[in-house]
């Protein structure tokens, strides 16, 4: 074999003396372009990997067949697809073995290299080694009560080396559990990983833990990781909730955990819900769980859930009974996704929320319990942030007044309107226009409008026949600009609030003409008001696309991923 001697970058050196804790960004970015610069060198065969020729080798080696270019270079750049540094070590050594199969010399020679390269790196610098990444298959997924796991022999080697050097730093483990594959495909270690790495000594400092699987695992639940503040937990089994024990759903004991997604709606009673700040729980939530959950959190800061409808509100899992009184949560950033347990009476009557001031929701149609009834006003009369999602005429311009009238700290609003073919939705903005005798949200300062139309655009006729949408939206917002003079006071002495800022997205092709009168929204950069942000954009379909969470990876602590990714469900304050 040939002996690789390569020293430690001098920018790199001084972080291989780190104290612990999570190398920073740039350290990483310098890491991961060190790696993909040593594997461009290499990755021309003709010039290197054939000859073997240079400092970095200690002999020439011309017994080994020289491949065809593109496979070795193709081999090499897969392997910087699979960053983060513990994702890029496992792919280099699974690529290896993989060439080593086929008996291919010198693809596999080249990513021995870089696998080596990163091998000295890690061993220098332990702290990039804080993200383990484990991928095993349930030999029996369709026994849980028996579940016994295979691992890659080179993903285990590399858990266990980082384990073994990780000392006491925090760490986070990604564990996917998928069924058995019908052939192999490489070499593999029949292993429990309750054995080897679910009970291994370090785990006493891991911070974050992902399982992904689609069988549940019984002897988890012996397994205790008392430092662990973020969860999330997938479990892609097709079973309807009501079809599942909740008392079956076994998890570790996470005595510490604060964070918590749960992509089932199938809650595990062990789970420490009152030490919970942010949540989020993927789909089929029924609406009363939504409510007891609220009621038990009793620490929680954000939550994120998708409900099922109006149907599952009768059904009751055996997590906690909801409490016939009114209960205080502490909430103060909600997230429904498509329905809200606002929809239905009687959910104040059991439900406060004095801290709440971010919503964010799906409007739901005229006449399927609308969350602006009167039983409602108390819910919201904290609420500096609202945004509606599928704003449309459907919905009566009265009832989204009513909606506003029951926020009157409001100081920020979010409208996502879809316009149906027909549909005044210009009555929205007629009505949302400042009114000196009866002011409507008049501590208002941030207004977004994303437009994503749906159905044909109108006829002239009926153009002609009433103002134009736009029109009615450009004349709101100028209504509610400060005059040249600053601020004004009302006759009876309070101090009206002016925009600040306004954000106007428009669906379309940014490429190509806009789908609405440019000259139109035009007028709303000509306003001439030096202290108020205008910023109106086409922007492309995949701006106002429906929620598509990954949770392929960690959250950040704040729980912004579910914003980041989808534009228009943030504020202009995040």
């Amino acid at each position: 074999m040939l002996r690789l001697e390569l020293g430690l970058p001098p920018d790199v050196a001084p972080f291989a003396s780190s104290d612990g804790g999570e190398p920073d960004p740039a350290t990483l970015q310098r890491l991961t372009s060190l790696i993909l610069e040593y594997q461009s060198q290499y990755a021309r065969p003709s010039e290197n990997t054939a000859s073997n020729r240079g400092s970095h080798y200690g002999r020439e080696d011309q017994s080994m067949p020289r491949p065809p270019v593109q496979y070795a270079t193709s081999s090499c750049r897969a392997l910087g697809a699979h960053i983060p540094p513990f994702r890029l070590f496992n792919s280099s050594s699974e690529s290896v073995e993989s060439a080593r199969d086929k008996q291919v010399s010198n693809p596999a020679l080249v990513l021995c290299a870089v696998n080596k390269l990163w091998r000295r790196i890690a061993l220098s610098t332990p702290t990039i080694w804080t993200n383990i990444t484990v991928d095993a298959e349930a030999s029996h997924p369709s026994n849980p009560t028996s579940c016994h796991c295979e691992v890659k022999a080179g993903q285990l080697c590399n858990a266990l080396f980082a384990l073994e050097n990780i000392g006491t730093r925090p760490w986070s483990l990604d564990l996917t559990i998928s069924p058995t594959s019908a052939i192999a495909t490489s070499p593999r270690l029949d292993l429990s990983l309750y054995d080897k790495i679910m009970s291994h000594p370090s785990t006493s400092h891991m911070r974050r833990f992902r399982m992904s699987t689609h069988s549940l695992i019984s002897n988890v639940g012996s397994l205790t990781f008392p430092s662990v503040r973020f969860v999330t937990i997938e479990l892609k089994d097709s079973t309807p909730v009501y079809h599942r024990d909740p008392a079956t759903y076994i998890v570790p004991g996470l005595p510490a955990l604060t964070h918590l997604i749960l992509q089932s709606g199938s809650l595990p009673p062990s789970l420490p819900w009152d030490s919970l700040t942010h949540l989020y729980i993927g789909q089929q939530l029924y609406v009363v769980t939504c409510v007891a959950l609220l009621q038990g959190c009793r620490r929680l800061e954000r939550g994120i859930f998708w409900i099922i409808d109006e149907d599952g509100y009768t059904r009751v899992e055996p997590l906690k009974l909801i409490q016939d009184r009114v209960v205080e949560s502490p909430v103060k950033d909600l997230s429904f996704i498509e329905d809200s347990p606002f929809d239905y009476s009687g959910v104040s009557a059991v439900l406060a929320l004095p801290n709440l001031t971010t919503l964010r929701m799906w409007a739901r149609p005229h006449g399927v319990h609308p969350f602006w009834h009167a039983y409602n006003t108390c819910l919201f009369s904290s609420l500096r942030r609202l945004n509606l999602v599928n704003v449309h005429g459907y919905m009566h311009c009265f009832e989204i007044v009513d909606c506003l009238r029951m926020c009157p700290l409001l100081s920020e609003l979010a409208l996502n309107v879809i316009p149906r073919e027909g549909e005044d939705i210009g009555e929205v903005f007629r009505a949302l226009s400042f009114s000196g005798q009866e002011p409507l949200l008049k501590y208002l300062r941030a207004l977004q409008i994303h437009f994503q139309p749906m159905g044909a655009p109108p006829s002239p006729n009926q153009t002609a026949a009433r103002s134009s949408p736009f029109d009615d939206l450009v004349e709101m917002i100028s209504s509610r600009l400060p005059p040249p003079s600053g601020t004004l006071e009302e006759s009876d002495g309070p101090i009206v609030r002016y925009l600040e800022q306004v954000a106007i997205r428009l669906e379309g092709d940014p490429g190509e003409q806009a789908v609405v009168p440019d000259r139109t929204l035009e007028k709303l950069k000509d306003l001439g008001c030096p202290n108020v942000n205008i910023d109106v954009r086409v922007v492309s379909k995949e701006y106002l696309r429906s929620p598509s969470l990954d949770f392929s990876l960690h959250w950040d602590e704040g729980f912004m991923d579910f914003v980041n990714e989808h534009p228009f469900l943030s504020f202009l304050s995040d």
